[in-house]
This record gives structure tokens, sequence and C-alpha cells, in this order.
């Protein structure tokens, strides 16, 4: 065996490691890095996806086919010399990388079929004459020599590769860190773990750090991100802790029980770690536990995650005033876990600044997690039905908010869209259960200015929901005081109009303090989606007598809201959802009440980006003065039913598509308008509706630039809609249909000039 290089390992370490002499014949220091590297060929290096470390088969591909990310521009794809190759003397075969971290790379061995699947740890080559973090990466294999425990990830052998670099076999975990777990999208809020889940992974973690300590090895730096969950051959879940990098290691001599540096991940570590000089015991470790679990039962961690030195200062006084006292407790955050004392007191006990407050060990914090495991087991409500299922992960896509149950897809099975460059995005209210289990989250619906709207589950009365939670403007203080208490928007759990969606629940979230309302589950399309797009590039034109039947109800349940004193001012197509009851006899629901109010409260009802369909603001809205909000919902009214008219709103402002409106070429046009002349008629741009003569000139008159012109209430559009009604049930009335050409009676002969 070759000597090794002075202070690369320490002496007889890899004999012992591997049981079997794996240690090969190491390089000296004469020796330099590139002659080692050369060893494997400048031909033999492949590339690889530096987002999900796929090999790739080519450097030349433009995209990576497992993620989609794109190859970059500057210098290509990123290259790997040990992937695809067979090293440390023939006994291992680099199939790929898993991942890759501040000082090592992580690679998959192949093994044979019925093998443990295994993996080696390698250090980084800029590293490899590096002695602090060389004898890091030899204390982590010491550390790991000496502990054999299912929760704790196996070395099997350790040496150093022909280029020099050390490394260690350790056990392949076919899982994710416990980060990725509740927080598998770090652009996204993480999502709090089930209670009864927590507690078990915890039960896992705590045994394991009891072993450990009975081996006098203390982590140091246990956090979500060095805890691996996977699952065994009956699907149950396991945790297994990883990365004893800055472990330490007590022996009989005290010097070794103190702290010389501080190290490890700031939002996890103890206080006692940002002092050099503090003694070192196992109750380090178990306050890193305490922050696991706080941050995997509330989705945050203790304290605010320390980014400059201000912020480090503050966490350290703000743990300096719990000295004599428990820690942070989960329901400080979630006040739902108050419901759970046993679990809410022991993670603030093991929170404590002070060590002494902390419980005694390990395995007693194991045993008092057990017994509180057996209180929180079968405490879940009644599942969804089977088809109500929730879905598989957290991703969707991002054009039709559908469900994507596989982050490798490259397209989305709804609706053919193909996968981000970036991934598929991630959120993680998806599968969440809310209001104490009793609300189950199964898809998106919809995402808008205010929040997104999801498809629920009520488990207590077996029903389905959406469930709107206001994220984008919720911690605004005005806007909590909506809906708090007796808020503003309770009063729409009083709306009940058969045109009216249903509110049946409104308030703050325990879990987060974010506004919330669950409402009726419409499973029908809108106006918008029924009408657009036209067919060959022409506006649909419904049967004028269902249109008025149909804004005949929607002017019912807006004479309705505003007689308890309420508005829409948000009207569009997109707000009135068509139910598929009885086809001949549309009813119209409206929904997006609560919008108003918030505008209101937060002042961004001056900000007309805030609306998604400008094109249906009432002129005094662009001139930010609302003499009269009644006769704001009247002139949106007379916006919706000209598009259902028409299929154009008013003032489209783009020649070929209603959608793409500019707000100055709108406002232009209604500045020209005179106010003293009713607003634009459907016949100016359908001449054959002049033959519905009242309906006509009712919807010119609500779509008046001048308030005064408009009808004086939405009582008196309901009463001109229902004689419109009567009056179009005569045989003097005619339904037509569109035509590239002209408009032509259904039943007439183009070629006869009579018609």
């Amino acid at each position: 065996m070759g000597a090794l290089a002075p202070g690369l390992a320490p002496a007889g370490l890899l004999d012992s490691v591997t049981g079997r002499g794996h240690c090969i014949d190491a390089p000296v220091r004469s020796t330099s890095l590139l002659q080692r590297l050369a060893r494997f060929g400048a031909g033999s290096m492949k590339s690889f996806c530096p987002s999900c470390h796929r090999t790739l088969a080519a450097a030349d591909l433009a995209q990576c086919p497992r993620c989609a990310r794109r190859r970059p521009a500057r210098f290509g794809w990123p290259r790997d010399r040990l992937l695809d190759q067979v090293v440390a003397e023939g006994r291992y075969t680099i199939e790929g990388r898993i991942g890759a971290g501040g000082f090592a790379v992580v690679y998959k061995l192949g093994t044979e079929p019925d093998a443990t699947p295994l993996a080696m740890k390698v250090l980084n080559t800029r590293f490899s004459r590096n002695k602090d973090i060389q004898q890091r990466f030899w204390r982590e294999i010491t550390a790991l020599r000496q502990l054999q425990h299912p929760n704790i990830v196996a070395c099997h052998a350790a040496g150093i590769l022909e280029t020099g670099q050390p490394y260690m076999v350790l056990d392949f975990i076919d899982g994710h860190s416990l980060r990725d777990v509740v927080q598998p999208d770090r652009d996204l809020p993480a999502r709090a773990l089930d209670v009864h889940r927590a507690v078990r992974l915890g039960v896992q973690i705590a045994t394991a750090l009891a072993a450990a300590h009975r081996q006098s090895v203390l982590h140091r730096d246990l956090n979500p991100n060095n805890i691996l969950i996977s699952a065994d051959a009956e699907g149950n879940e396991i945790a297994r802790i990883i990365d004893f990098g800055v472990a330490k290691i007590l022996g009989k001599n005290t010097l070794d029980q103190i702290t010389r540096r501080i190290v490890g991940t700031p939002e996890f570590m103890a206080p006692e770690q940002f002092a050099p000089g503090q003694r070192l015991d196992p109750r380090l470790d178990l306050w890193q536990l305490g922050a696991v679990l706080y941050f995997i039962l509330t989705g945050e961690t203790p304290y605010t995650a320390p980014r400059t030195p201000v912020d480090l200062l503050r966490n350290q006084l703000q743990m300096q005033e719990r000295k004599d006292k428990s820690g942070p407790q989960p329901s400080e955050r979630r006040p739902l876990l108050g419901e759970h004392p046993l679990l809410d007191e022991l993670v603030g006990q093991l929170l404590s600044t002070s060590p002494e407050l902390r419980p005694d060990s390990s395995q007693a914090v194991a045993e008092r997690l057990r017994a509180i495991a057996e209180t929180t087991a079968g405490a879940d409500l009644p599942r969804a039905p089977r088809h109500l299922t929730p879905p598989a992960g957290p991703w969707f896509c991002p054009n039709c908010q559908a469900c994507v149950h596989d982050p490798e897809h490259l397209a989305c099975v709804a609706c053919d869209t193909a996968r981000p460059t970036g991934g598929w995005p991630g959120d993680p209210m998806l599968g969440e259960s809310l209001l104490q289990g009793r609300l189950v989250l199964l898809s998106r619906l919809h995402a808008g200015r205010f929040g997104v709207v999801y498809h629920a589950f009520d488990r207590e009365v077996g029903a389905e929901r959406a469930f709107k939670h206001i994220s984008n403007y919720g911690r605004i203080p005005q806007v909590k005081e909506l809906f708090g208490g007796e808020g503003w928007m309770t009063r729409l759990l009083d709306l009940k109009h058969p045109n009216v969606v249903r509110y049946h629940e409104i308030g703050l979230l325990p879990e987060s303090g974010y506004p919330f309302m669950v409402l009726e589950h419409l499973d029908e399309p809108n106006l918008d989606t029924l009408t657009w797009p036209p067919a060959a590039g022409f506006p649909v034109l419904r049967d004028p007598i269902d249109v008025v039947r149909t804004a005949l109800q929607m002017a019912s349940a807006l004479e309705f809201i505003h007689d308890q004193g309420m508005f829409h001012h948000n009207l569009s197509p997109d707000s009135v959802v068509l139910s598929s009851e009885d086809p001949h006899t549309p009813r119209p629901r409206i929904v997006g009440l609560s919008n108003a109010p918030i505008l209101e409260a937060t002042a961004l009802v001056q900000t007309l980006d805030i609306y998604q369909r400008p094109e249906y603001l009432a002129p005094e809205q662009f001139d930010l003065d609302i003499p009269s909000k009644a006769a704001l919902d009247v002139y949106q009214l007379g916006s919706v039913i000209h598009f259902m008219l028409t299929g154009w709103p008013p003032y489209p402002g783009h020649p070929l598509d209603p959608r793409k409106i500019a707000n100055s070429y709108q406002v232009s046009q209604m500045q020209l308008a005179n106010r003293h002349t009713l607003g634009p008629r459907p016949s100016h741009r359908i001449p054959a509706l002049r033959l519905w003569r009242d309906l006509d000139e009712l919807v010119g008159q609500m779509l008046s630039t001048s308030v005064e012109l408009r009808p004086s209430s939405m009582t008196d559009v309901t009463t001109r809609l229902a004689a419109i009604l009567h009056a179009s049930t005569q045989p003097t009335y005619m339904t037509f249909e569109i035509s590239p050409e002209e408009l032509i009676p259904v039943n007439a002969d183009p070629d006869d000039p009579s018609g």
C-alpha cells in the first residue's frame, strides 16, 4: 500500500472503516493534481445538468430531458470527470450525480440488482489540499464509523481516489430532504406537516440522536436539509440523519467539550453555539431537534433566519429574553396546535435558551414523543371520496392550474403546456388540511390578483367547496380587519339569492393569519369561456332571448345585493358563472363580491392595473371619482350584456383581440364620447340588433359616459329587462346567427332579396 500524503487521513482509519483493506494506493505529495486528473483523460468527461444533476448523453443538447433547463449560453453544460468511471481500483462504477454541496459531490454507484444501493460522497477537487476541510471530511467518517442505527446513514467504506480526492461509500437513500418535503418550492412558503406525521418523524430523529449520544457523538448541525425522508417496502416513512461533517466526538479531556469556533446553520443553531468557549453536551442537539420540530409543525423557524449581522444580533437578544423560561412554542405561530398541549410544551422546553431547562436526554424526548404519537393517531376526519383525492405533490400547470402528478412530466396532461424551463411550479397549499383538518385542498382552480381559489372537500359535511386564500394582500391590517370578527366580509354570509354564489365561511386562518373564504363550488364555465374565442375570427352571437333571460337574472341578483348595502364594482364575463341545470334556461351565478372591499381597504382602487378586465370598467373608475356606486354596477352590467350580444366589450382597445386593451386608448375613447349622449349600442357592431330596439336602447343608456343618463337604479334595469323578455315571446321577434359576410336570419334564403 502506498503512503498517505501527510495530514490527509488519521492513521489506520481507512483499514478500520472498510474492514476489507479497501484503501487504495494513495497519491504522494510530489504528484501534482493535474497529473492525477490526467489519468482519466479529457475525452472521458461527461456533461451534466446543473439543476437536476442528470448525466447528459451529448454536450450539445439544447435542454435537459429531465428538467427542461436550457443549456447555459456562455460555457455550455458543466462537465464531471468522474461520471461513468470505474474508480477505487475497479471496485466502484459511478453511474451519475445525485447532488452537490459546498464541499462535496454525491454520486450514485452501480451495484448488482439484488445488492444494497450505494452512494459515494467525494470531496470537491478544489479542497483536496485544504487541511481544515479534509479534517472535517475524515471527522464525518470517524463519527459514522461509530454509529450503526436504522435512522442514521451508514458508512460502508472510505478511501482516496486516484485523483487524490477522499471519498466515503454510504447508503443510497431514494428520497427527499425534510426541507424539500416541507418546502418543495423555495419561492413559496413552507407547508406544515400533519401533527401525527410530524410526531412520528420526530420519534425517529430523537431515537437516532440517542444512539449518537450514547457513543459521545454530537451532530451540531441538525437541520431539515440534513434529514432524508424515504419509504420502506410497506410505504412507511423513514427519517435518516446525514452529514456529520461538523460533528463533535466528546472525549475524557475537558477541552474536547469546549466549542472553539462557530459552526452550523444559523437559523437552527442553539444559543450556546454562538459563544465560543461554551461547554458542549447533548442538550445542544436537543435544541436543534426542537427547532426542526417547530419548523415541520409551523412551516417557519423559531427565530427569523438571519441574513445580516443585525438579524443575528436581534435573534440573540430574543433568545436572551427567554433565558429563564420556555422557548417559542408552535402554538404561538399556529394557534390550532394549542389543541396538543403536550407537544406544544415539549417543543417549548427543547427550545429553551438555558440548557438546564431542556429535557435530560434525547432518549427521554423520544419516549415523550411516542406517548404523544398515541394521542394524535386516528384523529383524522373521514377522507374525501376516491374521485376527490388530494394531489400526489405540490406541482401544478401555470397555464390551466391543473395538478401535475409527476414533476418529470414534459407536458401538462390537461392542456398540453410544455414544462417550464425551471420545472413545474409548486404550491405548498395543495393537499393541505385546514380548519382543524376539516377542509382538504384538492387542486387549484384560479389564480388572481388577491390570491388563489382552490377546489376543496369539506369532510365534516361531505361536500365539495371552493376555498379562496387571500395571500397577496392578506398581511395588510385593513384587509385582515375586513375578515376578522364582525368585519365587513361576514355580511356576505347573509347573501342568499339563487343567482349569487353561496358563502359558507369567512375568517382568518388560525395557522397563518391569512384571510380566507369557503364558497359554494361551481363546476361550470363562466360567460367568457362560453363566448370566446369567436369561431373563424368572428364574435359568437348568442340568441338575444337567452341574453335577455340571463341579463334579467343578473340584474335581479345585483338589485338584491344593492338592497343589502353592497356593490360589485368588478363585474365582467369572468365573474358570471353559468350553471348547466337546464341548457334552455341558463342560470347565471355572480362571483367575486369580495374584490371591491379589498380594493378600497388597500387603496388599490386607485391603481387600474389591479383590475384583471379593465375593458369593463366604468368611466368614473378611470377618473377615480365615483359619484354613485349603484350606477357603476349598472354600467358594468351593460358592458357584460354588450359582450353577450356582440362578443366584444363596449370599447375594445385592440382591433384583433378585445382582451388586449390599452387603458389610455379606452380612456381617450370615453373622453371623446359626448357626456350628454348614450353609450355604444350593440347595434353599432351588429346592425341587425336594431330589430331589438328596446334592448339596444337600454344597453346604450347603461353604457352612457354620463351617470345621469343611465337608468336610475338596478331596479329600473330589472323592470325594463322583464318587459323586453315578455315582448320577445311574441312571434314578431327573430333569432339570428352570425356569418362571415353578414347577419342572416336563421331560416332565410340568402339569395332571396325578400329575406
